[in-house]
């Protein structure tokens, strides 16, 4: 991940991004393509731990997770298997 300082402040930047899908639109979006989505509720980020943002999300294997950040995509995409199982390990989610 790669901070910039943007004004005096840090941005939360990576060099490839997942495809964004604002919140609203994700059902429209899954019902075009045929593909349910579903969304699996968490409400911290798996990568930092912060609060979920409401405007990032992550989809794999037909399952939306609540990103903090649109950093965090590429780092949760690596190996999301290993950040699904520390969120029901948690209880995150079921």
């Amino acid at each position: 991940m790669m901070m910039l300082m943007i004004a005096g402040s840090f941005v939360c930047s990576s060099a490839a991004f997942a495809t964004y899908t604002p919140k609203a639109a994700a059902p429209e979006a899954a019902a075009k393509s045929g593909e349910k989505i579903v969304d699996a509720g968490n409400k911290h980020c798996p990568i930092e731990g912060e609060l979920v943002s409401g405007k990032e999300f992550v989809t794999y294997k037909g399952v939306r997770y609540g990103l903090c950040c649109h950093g965090c995509n590429k780092t949760f995409l690596k190996n999301p298997e290993k950040y699904i199982a520390q969120m029901k390990a948690t209880g995150e989610i079921k």
